[in-house]
């Protein structure tokens, strides 16, 4: 039987019995002593590694929650000592919490979205992990099922092998014991793997949950780091304020002055925009005036002077009080920038600043000083003048003058008719204005227009005023025509009142003038050499489009693209020898006594006085591709489409440009002054050329002639507003040539007016400065 045990035969049992205790030289004992003897070392081995590296893993944890904890309180110490630092700079400096709520405002909002920010990360950074962790464990019991399932499987598999082979040859003793081993190792494989299983997934709650702390952790630092930033911002803020002279002129967007200004008491706050939509937060004391929130406006969006608009639309006094203006905290204003203009006569300039102020310069007796007029010269929107006088539209509509009192300068008999005004025109010597309602105060020398009383009533619903240099003619709303001044230089129309209906527009030579009706034909009248007689010509005047003058001579540009013309025969009013080739005329130019017409081909045909550029036959092979033409008093100056100038007419008027044809390239404008001309080039720089040299020659600005935007001129200077809104001038002193005495005020020029021999400029601001001849200083007014 016990043979059987050990599954052997008796016979056979000797070479199945166990080795005795004393074969120690066995190689069956010494394979079963060694093989266990190297199971258990591997064994410890592995414990030691794994407990070692479980420990390693541990205090890296320990160590990183550590440093975290450090950093926590480190930023929160920063946080407590930023906070202890501005309760304190408001205890020192009285400054009231809403001044500092004002402050943090902004940074609070950003400081406040960025946490909704990260706290919806961190949301959706822990259901993504916890999504991920279920799907683990799932997969992970889905594995241990099915390995029990084949487990159980292969077991009852082998089970029933076994049965069979014991009914058939095992013994069944032996099946029953190879059964019970089975059994058991299934058991313990089952076991095992859901010791697997609950280690694996407490394993991976652990993480599940380190994961989360960190997360936590971090959102954490990230919300105290934005706190301590926000509370260091802060903290600049008020040393900005109250240390503006180190130099920082800019933190968070806010100039120094601005800081300081808020950081005063009664504050105003206000939001000032451009029209392009850019915007600061400027702040001043409700006792300071308007015009020192605009300067700091000015100075903080980097921009030249302006008028503050505020949200109804209304113009701000730049010499109230802010608290006189209603400001109140919040109200959001508006800092209009004008472009920059400069205008000019004979004599003297006047220049429009960006704030509607005005700077004038040039001959003084032609408006050439305005220093006493400065206070009442704000506002400015236009400014017109007559041959030594200006006259100024301000913003509400009244007008100052200055200048000759006998040639418009004087307007005080007319000073309370003048509101609402919105147009002027002026004659030699007198001005007309045209009101909101239409109608129409003039004043200055009688002769020349200023005296209207005989025609008032009839000055109703006017649209238009034209002027000769003698006679006004007005356009009313009837189509009809009022005239005044000089009867026989183009002051009275009786003669032809019944053919003047419906009349469209007015042009008008030295002494006449001459209407286009709306059938396209003209009525003319005053001086007939001056071409105020147009009878022998009449039937030829139809489908007019446009007019040109010369001095004494008319220039009509019919439908169909020919030219009639009619006035001073020498002096452009015969255009019989070229008329042929006068067809597909584009545009008419004129010097004093001569046409110059451009054809739509780019060539030019010229006719009038030979020695004022009536004849081009010179330059007439380099006439091509002209696209347009500017003329002195006897010359013509005409840009090509590549940039180039050619010029003809009077030598000593520009006629001749020689002397500097090789600078005269890429040219973009030109203006013309009674004997010079002045070329602006695409780089901004001035070329001059013409008679005497003291007008044309500007070398002694040139190095200043940078970036020019614009030129005007007087009879014998010309001024030029260059990039920086600055003026530069040169020429003739006594007709505006020289700035000097100006020149500080000449900064950010909006429009420059000239006036004979004098130059008026308009600042931003309104106010208006003058130069030139002392007959038209405005100082007076």
């Amino acid at each position: 039987m016990a043979a059987w045990i050990f599954g052997c035969s008796p016979k056979r049992s000797s070479a199945w019995a166990w080795p005795s205790a004393s074969a120690s030289s066995s190689p069956i004992k010494a394979h079963v002593a060694a093989g266990p003897q190297r199971s258990s070392a591997g064994l410890r081995l592995d414990v030691v590694a794994f407990g070692t590296a479980i420990g390693r893993i541990a205090a890296a944890i320990i160590i990183i929650i550590i440093i975290i904890i450090i950093i926590i309180i480190i930023i929160n110490i920063i946080i407590i000592i930023n906070i202890i630092i501005i309760i304190i700079i408001i205890v020192i400096t009285s400054i009231s919490s809403i001044t500092i709520n004002t402050i943090v405002t902004t940074n609070i909002i950003i400081v406040t979205t960025t946490i909704i920010i990260i706290i919806i990360v961190a949301i959706i950074v822990v259901v993504v992990i916890i999504i991920i962790i279920i799907i683990i464990i799932a997969i992970i019991i889905i594995i241990v099922i099915v390995i029990i399932i084949i487990i159980i499987i292969i077991t009852v598999v082998i089970i029933i092998i076994i049965i069979i082979l014991a009914v058939i040859i095992i013994p069944i003793t032996i099946t029953i014991i190879i059964i019970i081993i089975i059994i058991i190792i299934t058991i313990f494989s089952i076991i095992i793997i859901i010791t697997i299983v609950i280690i694996s997934i407490t394993i991976i709650v652990f993480l599940f949950f380190f994961l989360l702390l960190i997360i936590i952790v971090i959102t954490g630092i990230v919300i105290d780091i934005i706190f301590a930033i926000h509370n260091i911002l802060v903290v600049v803020i008020i040393f900005m304020c109250l240390c503006p002279s180190t130099g920082w002129r800019g933190v968070v967007g806010l100039h120094h002055e601005k800081l300081k200004a808020q950081m005063s008491e009664g504050l105003a706050l206000g939001f000032v925009g451009l029209l392009s939509g850019r915007a600061a937060t400027v702040n001043a004391d409700q006792d300071e005036p308007v015009g020192a929130l605009k300067r700091r406006a000015q100075t903080v969006l980097g921009v030249g002077k302006g008028r503050l608009v505020d949200s109804s639309g209304s113009v701000l006094d730049a010499c109230s009080t802010i608290g006189a203006a209603k400001l109140q905290n919040g109200a959001s204003l508006t800092l209009h920038i004008n472009k920059l203009q400069i205008q000019s006569t004979s004599g003297a300039f006047a220049a429009i600043l960006g704030d509607g102020s005005v700077v004038t310069w040039g001959n003084a007796a032609r408006g050439g000083d305005s220093s006493s007029a400065r206070d009442q010269l704000r506002d400015v929107q236009q400014i017109q003048a007559s041959h030594t006088a200006f006259a100024a539209i301000l913003r509400d509509g009244s007008v100052v003058t200055w200048g000759a009192a006998g040639d418009g300068g004087d307007s005080s008999a007319v000073q309370g008719q003048l509101l609402r005004v919105q147009q002027i025109q002026a004659t030699r010597a007198a001005f007309a204005a045209i009101l909101v309602d239409r109608s129409v105060v003039t004043w200055g020398a009688a002769g020349d227009g200023g005296d209207s009383s005989a025609v008032q009533d009839q000055l109703l619903n006017v649209q238009q005023i034209q002027a000769t240099r003698t006679a006004f003619a007005a356009i009313v709303g009837d189509g009809s025509v009022v005239t005044r001044g000089d009867p026989g230089r183009g002051g009275d129309a009786s003669a032809v009142r019944d053919q003047l209906k419906n009349v469209q527009q007015i042009q008008a030579t030295r002494f006449a003038f001459a209407a286009i009706l709306g059938d396209g034909s003209v009525v003319t009248w005053g001086t007939a050499r001056c071409g105020g007689d147009s009878s022998a010509v009449q039937k030829q005047l139809k489908t007019v489009q446009q007019i040109q003058a010369s001095h004494p001579a008319f220039a009509a540009i019919l439908g169909d693209g020919s030219v009639v013309t009619w006035g001073d025969l020498a002096a452009g009013g015969d255009s019989r020898p070229v008329q042929r080739q006068l067809k597909d005329v584009q545009q008419i130019q004129a010097t004093r006594f001569a046409f110059a017409a451009i054809l739509g081909d780019g060539s030019v045909i010229t006719w009038g006085d030979a020695r004022h550029g009536g004849d081009a036959s010179a330059v007439q092979d380099q006439l091509k591709t002209v696209q347009c033409i500017q003329a002195s008093y006897s010359a013509f100056a005409a840009i090509l489409g590549d940039g180039s100038v050619v010029t003809w007419g009077a030598a000593s008027h520009g006629g001749q440009s020689g002397a500097v044809q090789h600078q005269l390239k890429n040219v973009q404008q030109i203006q013309g002054s009674v004997t010079a001309f002045a070329a602006m080039l695409d780089n901004g720089s001035v070329v001059t050329w013409g008679t005497p040299a003291t007008e044309y020659d500007s070398n002694a600005v040139q190095h200043q002639l940078k970036n020019v935007k614009q030129i005007q001129f007087t009879e014998c200077a010309f001024a030029a507003i260059s990039g920086d809104r600055s003026v530069i001038t040169w020429g003739d002193p006594g007709s505006g040539g020289d700035c000097s005495a100006v020149q500080d005020q000449l900064k950010d020029v909006k429009d420059m007016q000239p006036s004979g021999c004098v130059f008026g400029s308009i600042l931003n601001e309104g106010s208006v400065v003058t130069w030139g001849d002392a007959a038209a200083d405005s100082s007076a007014v």
